[in-house]
């Protein structure tokens, strides 16, 4: 039992209770709420897991839950439905091109010197299970897995060597994008992407110091069972540090920015199709998606 809450207490997530959204940490399928923690151990952490990252609290969350395992451990339960790890991040942001399997299927190539970013409004964010609305601007709205980076450290021009110690951790994000407007000016991108209910994210975020070998991480995009892209985060252009210190060259890096890393490869989604994200090792991602047409 010692090592399963190890384990949970770094996978921290948030879940809907009543009509809100409460930080909770998870163990398998199943988790506890950090109220329910703060009312069995007598703490005080905080119930939103923006803030439980903002104010440091996740060493000390591991350590209560450790020692409070045989308290806490008839309290875990499945009942629950995830939001997103949290619903305003200071920015979101995206990379890519980043995979030159995703390359080819937009028939381009990988910048020479760094793949394309933006910044997408938070107003795209939806969490598991929440239901992704194909706008009828677009006729090809394509969904793409993707390793996110939570940013523990605010930071300026980190180098890639220092990149480490500013991560908190990492999350799951389906990414979609209307490709046909992509295609047809790059410079609509900020539009491709910015459509409401286009990124989602969760449901977990697992702390850095969990995952030993981030680049044998696997990633799939799947549509309806079936999977369209895959492939580890070695098979990346430009690896993860070279991305934050790239990203922190242009702008500051806030502690709970989510960065999303680029796919090995986009499915085309259509009204009523399942769409998913797997991160192994990280969490499993999956929305239907629905054309706006059809309310």
């Amino acid at each position: 039992m010692s090592h399963i809450w190890k384990v949970v207490v770094m996978r921290l997530c948030s879940v809907k209770v009543d009509e809100s959204e409460e930080a909770a940490v998870a163990s398998g399928d199943e988790v506890i709420p950090v109220k329910v923690i703060n009312e069995t151990m007598g703490t005080n952490f905080s119930g939103q897991l923006l803030e439980i990252i903002k104010n440091g609290e996740t060493a000390e969350l591991s350590r209560v839950v450790a020692e409070g395992e045989e308290k806490l451990a008839g309290l875990a339960t499945s009942a629950y439905e995830f939001a997103p790890p949290y619903r305003n991040p200071p920015k979101l942001w995206g990379f890519g091109p980043n995979f030159r399997r995703h390359a080819e299927d937009l028939e381009t190539v990988p910048p020479p010197n760094g793949p394309g970013s933006y910044m997408r409004p938070v107003r795209n964010m939806i969490g598991p299970g929440d239901t992704i609305i194909l706008p009828p601007q677009s006729n090809r709205v394509t969904a793409e897995a993707e390793l996110g980076v939570v940013i523990g450290r605010e930071c300026r021009n980190v180098t890639p060597e220092e990149a480490k110690s500013v991560i908190y951790g990492y999350t799951t994000i389906l990414d979609m994008t209307a490709e046909d407007l992509l295609r047809e000016n790059l410079r609509y991108i900020a539009r491709a992407k910015g459509f409401d209910t286009f990124c989602s994210i969760g449901p977990y975020i697992v702390t850095e110091d969990e995952v030993d070998e981030v680049e044998k991480i696997h990633i799939a995009t799947k549509v309806n069972g079936e999977i369209i892209a895959e492939a580890p985060v070695s098979s990346m252009v430009r690896e993860i540090p070279w991305l934050l210190s790239f990203h922190s060259q242009m702008t500051t890096l806030e502690v709970g920015d989510i960065i999303a890393t680029g796919t090995p490869g986009a499915g085309v989604i259509r009204h009523g199709d399942v769409v998913e994200a797997d991160v192994r090792g990280i969490g499993h991602l999956r929305n239907h998606a629905r054309a706006a047409t059809a309310d």
